[in-house]
């Protein structure tokens, strides 16, 4: 802990914590995995602060609404199953916009550190996608990279960028805790640094 600072696990959603749905506008097609609410009680057990980090570009393209995504995001928690996620902070910017909080970009990290006290020298971030392991480098901190999703490849810059279990390069209680991935009160956090909301 640093300064009072607490360090914190950023996560993806879509393919990280459920599955990956395509688009995710209607909360019967949530689907969280069996093995999440566990992962996230013993991360928070450890003292992790825990963030979720989206990007939902469906709101961007117009696919679905804010409403939509709020009953999406609601359907999560409740699968979930108890308060464990301190905020959660989501990007409706469109691929190729100029974009602050779009991952890779680390606006939405960098955001969620500042507004919850986090040591970003102690994070890590948790996603299935490239542009996650990319996002948590730009904001500084180590990345997991996870095979739920449906980017289930590895390209050779995101294999050597990427965080293997055996190497002790980050927090031993993240890193033990959150290979099962292979606040009492959740606030829903728009990006301000796009406009949002």
């Amino acid at each position: 802990m640093v300064d009072g600072k607490t360090p914190a696990v950023f996560f993806d959603r879509d393919g990280t914590i459920m599955h990956d749905a395509n688009y995710c506008s209607d909360p019967k097609d949530v689907h969280v995995f069996p093995f999440v609410a566990e992962s996230l009680r013993r991360l928070k057990a450890a003292g992790f602060k825990l963030i979720m980090a989206t990007n939902q570009s469906g709101i961007g393209r117009g696919y679905f609404t804010h409403e939509q995504y709020d009953a999406v995001h609601a359907e999560v928690l409740r699968q979930i199953g108890e308060p464990l996620i301190d905020a959660t902070y989501f990007c409706p910017d469109v691929p190729g916009a100029q974009s602050e909080c779009r991952k890779p970009a680390p606006g939405m990290v960098l955001q969620g550190a500042r507004e919850n006290n986090v040591d970003l020298t102690s994070s890590v971030f948790v996603g299935d996608k490239e542009i996650d392991v990319h996002c948590g480098h730009n904001a500084g901190i180590k990345a997991i990279r996870v095979r739920t999703g449906f980017e289930t490849y590895y390209s050779d810059e995101v294999r050597i960028g990427t965080v293997k279990p055996e190497k002790n390069v980050i927090p031993s209680e993240a890193r033990n805790l959150t290979f099962g991935f292979t606040s009492p009160n959740n606030r829903e956090i728009p990006c301000r640094l796009c406009g949002s909301r």
